[in-house]
């Protein structure tokens, strides 16, 4: 029966004041449209493989048997001989690690919440995504050592397992051809051969769009797009990884052959906050009195790295005094407004001024599962894998003591402008694989309510690299 007017009134009344819920019904679009968008190519660009195991390993040949000049007729033994010779092997290992996200929906919401389809699905679907780009930002700057004792252990990122020699260091220049050319000389040695559809360029989107404006007077640049391909081995631990023909792949440009993928990870997120000092605490440590020591840090976030903070520094009190630095955990922010996790730290330390390059890496929480707002240089090795009760590692990791790597420098601010990296990372499965136990798989979990519906999706995987010398970097570049 229609609603008579003084109902209508009545409902219209009380709707304003909160009591009751309007009669008119809501128009709902049922275009699910999410404001915060990446590109994160890492999961489609680096080749997977299928593993069983809770280490994957590299097997390397260090050393070729010895050929050399003879006779036609050597003798078997003594002068002249040919002697026996063999190759030498080691083993690169790479544990696998876990990673989750859980969720929990009322049962009531999901019945009712059907106008943009399946709630479940659809957070599914974006508990798939958070995974990814957590993958993503460990692909590039995770660091296992530094998170090894604590509850939230990653994978070591390209950045910490390219070469210190193959990073090339733009010093807060504009990106150049002649970078790029760099770049790739420094891994096509050891590669010996053409990089061409085996590597790819990831670079931010404003990146790329500044490198493109360089490339269209040049040969170089490719203008004819190139198709790129998943690369995996359908899921057989048995089977070759190769390109996915079930896949439908993605044109790209590219750059002497090799392909340009874009990624919002290598842009900066935020900036991280003040860094304090202080030079009176402790003993024992390697520092000097008659030495300044000038630190900058970056916070490692779930969507990529900050800027780095401004330069403090600090002369301890006297020689064997320890600098401490402390900081409040930043809070950058994505287009909702929604504060960004941190995952880690990255210290960089240096005498002089202006000069600081990667000195060690901080956990973002510690082995109670706390925030980690602190850090105690000593000058000295620090190495979770000797001591149980650290959560953080230096870059040096044998010798007396600890030493910046004069290679990797941080995202300084340049006037308006911040710096950024490029990376040149192999897709041949022969050198970089992301071995995975259970790439992404959904659990349903023993309900604790009764109301609500609880799932996980969970994954076991690593990246693994044969070898620091084929990959490179391009540090400290900007675009604008």
């Amino acid at each position: 029966m229609p609603a008579t007017l003084a109902e209508i009134r009545e409902a219209f009344s009380l709707s304003s004041s909160g009591g009751a819920i309007n009669l008119a019904p809501k128009a709902i679009d049922r275009v699910l449209n999410e404001l915060q968008k990446k590109w994160g190519p890492m999961h489609r660009a680096v080749p997977r493989k299928t593993w069983e195991t809770d280490i994957f390993y590299f097997n390397k040949r260090t050393a070729i048997p010895k050929a050399q000049h003879t006779t036609e007729a050597p003798p078997t033994s003594g002068t002249g001989s040919v002697a026996a010779s063999n190759s030498t092997y080691t083993q690169g290992q790479f544990p696998i690690k876990h990673t989750q996200s859980q969720g929990d929906l009322a049962k009531f919401t999901v019945k009712v919440a059907s106008t943009n389809g399946s709630l479940f699905d659809l957070e599914l679907g974006a508990h798939a995504k958070s995974m990814e780009w957590l993958e993503e930002t460990t692909h590039v700057f995770g660091s296992a050592q530094a998170t090894l004792n604590t509850h939230r252990r990653q994978w070591d990122g390209i950045d910490l397992m390219a070469a210190n020699a193959n990073k090339v260091d733009a010093a807060t220049q504009l990106v150049a051809l002649t970078m790029l050319d760099n770049a790739i000389d420094a891994v096509r040695g050891a590669y010996a051969s053409e990089l061409g559809m085996d590597y790819f360029w990831m670079m931010s989107p404003k990146m790329q769009s500044y490198v493109n404006g360089l490339h269209v007077q040049f040969v170089n640049y490719q203008m004819p797009m190139k198709r790129m391909f998943a690369r995996d081995d359908y899921g057989d631990p048995m089977a070759s990884v190769a390109d996915n023909a079930i896949d439908a792949g993605v044109e790209v440009a590219t750059y002497r052959g090799i392909p340009i993928v874009i990624s919002s990870f290598m842009s900066s997120q935020g900036t991280m906050g003040t860094v304090s000092t202080t030079g009176n605490t402790g003993s024992g440590s390697s520092l000097l009195a008659a030495n300044t020591y000038y630190y900058r840090m970056e916070g490692v976030t779930r969507y990529g790295l900050t800027a780095a903070s401004a330069e403090a520094s600090q002369a301890p009190s006297a020689d064997g005094k320890n600098v401490v630095l402390t900081w409040t955990t930043p809070a950058p922010t994505d287009v909702n407004g929604n504060v960004i996790d941190i995952i880690g730290y990255r210290v960089f330390r240096s005498t002089t001024s202006g000069a600081e390059s990667l000195y060690a890496v901080v956990a973002a929480y510690d082995l109670s599962d706390a925030a980690v707002t602190s850090f105690t240089d000593t000058g000295l090795i620090q190495n979770p894998a000797v001591t149980n009760t650290l959560y953080c590692a230096t870059v040096a990791s044998s010798g007396g003591d600890a030493v910046s790597d004069g290679y990797t420098f941080p995202r300084v601010q340049t006037g308006t402008q911040v710096t950024e990296d490029i990376f040149l990372i192999p897709r041949d499965p022969d050198i970089l694989l992301c071995p995975e136990v259970n790439p992404i798989q959904t659990e349903i979990l023993a309900n604790v309510n009764a109301r609500t519906r609880q799932f996980a999706l969970t994954s076991d995987k690593t990246l693994a690299f044969r070898a620091p010398a084929y990959a490179s970097k391009i540090g400290r570049v900007r675009c604008a």
